[in-house]
């Protein structure tokens, strides 16, 4: 059911169970994640908008050219004061009202797990996790994925490849009189069936070509095929006896 583009790279089909699986938890994991890190953005901005209204530094650096990694006492440093507000909060809203406590969790756990989600969301472990198990994949990696297994197979295709030079199939035929043999036994001994333009086009090249390596230079893959079943064929040009009986 997994469909396919006109480069033959599959997509995304919600028909296929691993497919919205992936999508599922994908959007679970996104979802888990907003909710934790709305906090800490709010406030985060808040800061930059008082840095700006107050004239001072709101800390713009140069971009960063690394992988984006963070190490947790970088993360720890900047994240402490969102710490100490959700910690805050929690305290205050749990003396005040148990209710008011859970209801405000969602909002002071991102801020108390502030350093700890910052130093996780640039892991590049948790990446590499997450994308081996098809979450929160992007359609370009879904396709760098599609294009690798591809390449895969392609290259262990080329290992079984003939010679460049290598004979073609009928010339196979024509130098294995075994395999001849045993081609010929696996042909049904029937009649001429209805009118089949390759085998008449494959006939006609046969006649003229002076041997079984032009023949094969001419014959396109449809009429090669035609030929393979054509019994009549086979024996008189491939088998040895037949072919040097025709050549006398």
């Amino acid at each position: 059911n997994q469909k396919s583009r006109s480069n033959g790279i599959p997509y995304f089909d919600s028909r296929r169970s691993d497919d919205a699986l992936a999508v599922t938890a994908s959007v679970l994991v996104e979802l888990l994640f907003s909710i934790l890190y709305a906090p800490i953005l709010m406030v985060a901005k808040s800061h930059i908008v008082y840095d700006v209204l107050t004239g001072r530094d709101s800390g713009w650096t140069t971009q960063r050219r690394g992988d984006g990694a963070t190490a947790f006492a970088d993360a720890f440093r900047a994240h402490r004061w969102h710490m100490t507000l959700g910690a805050t909060l929690a305290l205050v809203a749990s003396q005040v009202n148990i209710d008011l406590f859970f209801w405000l969790l969602p909002l002071t756990a991102g801020l108390i797990l502030a350093p700890f989600l910052s130093w996780l969301s640039a892991s590049t472990v948790l990446g590499g996790l997450l994308g081996k198990l098809a979450i929160l994949r992007t359609p370009e990696e879904r396709r760098h994925v599609a294009m690798t297994i591809i390449d895969r197979y392609e290259s262990r295709l080329a290992d079984f490849a003939p010679p460049p030079n290598a004979a073609g199939p009928i010339g196979r035929l024509r130098n294995d009189q075994e395999l001849c043999e045993w081609h010929l036994a696996q042909l049904d001994g029937g009649g001429e069936g209805g009118f089949d333009p390759p085998l008449v086009l494959a006939r006609a090249k046969a006649q003229g070509a002076a041997d079984i390596a032009a023949l094969e230079a001419w014959l396109t893959p449809a009429e090669t095929m035609a030929l393979l079943h054509d019994r009549a064929f086979i024996e008189a040009r491939c088998r040895i006896d037949s072919a040097e009986t025709l050549a006398s």
